[in-house]
């Protein structure tokens, strides 16, 4: 009886280990499959403009920009560039001249000209026969997380341009306004993953030069 016990007691120990033994494998996979987060990438090899990212992102200093198109449908989302690139003619040089100042000067700027871009977003709109509310904040507000590169930046509250076409339901265009840096994709809704890697492009002041030329 006393050996059945030893046995028993044997079999236990050897599951338990089993199990530990599955569960850190499956752990070491999952961590594999996962893209970069942000304690990840302080100790990645990242490029100088990822490293600038990082940086901006501990140190608070850092704007994006988001273009919420109505829907997904074609038209929709045609509209999203069109007022993009708008925007980006209208405010190109002033912002990359910002840039090359501080954090605080591109925030300033944009805070002083929201109206503005309200204004030329709309224009842009009616142009393309849409008719819907658009809208443009300027302020500390909450978006999720975007992936840059390596660079994961979380879910939460970012000093940022947005700007609403009509519902804002569809995907959505994103970039980092401030450092001197920008990622040219479009967003994905929550919960979805990219279908394609996005392409980097990086250097302020050529993007804003020569975003039109691209057709990004």
């Amino acid at each position: 009886m006393f050996d059945n016990r030893k046995a028993a007691a044997l079999v236990r120990s050897m599951w338990v280990e089993a199990l530990i033994l599955l569960l850190a494998l499956a752990a070491f996979v999952l961590a594999l499959a996962l893209p970069f987060t942000l304690a990840q990438a302080a100790d990645a090899p990242l490029t100088p403009e990822e490293a600038a990212l990082w940086d901006a992102y501990q140190s608070g200093e850092i704007i994006r920009l988001h273009i919420l198109a109505d829907s997904d449908l074609p038209k929709a989302q045609e509209l999203k560039l069109h007022v993009r690139d708008a925007l980006i003619e209208a405010f190109g040089s002033q912002l990359a001249q910002a840039s090359e100042e501080s954090c605080e000067a591109v925030y300033a700027m944009l805070m002083e000209n929201t109206s503005q871009m309200c204004a030329v977003a709309r224009e842009c709109a009616r142009q393309y026969g849409f008719e819907g509310d658009v809208t443009a904040q300027v302020g500390r507000l909450q978006l999720p997380s975007k992936t840059y590169g390596h660079i994961t930046l979380p879910a939460g509250e970012y000093r940022a341009l947005r700007v609403t076409l009509g519902k804002g339901e569809g995907k959505n265009w994103w970039c980092v306004l401030f450092p001197q840096l920008c990622l040219a994709v479009s967003g994905q809704p929550d919960g979805e993953a990219a279908s394609e890697a996005p392409q980097i492009q990086w250097q302020a002041e050529r993007i804003f030069s020569h975003w039109l030329a691209l057709g990004l």
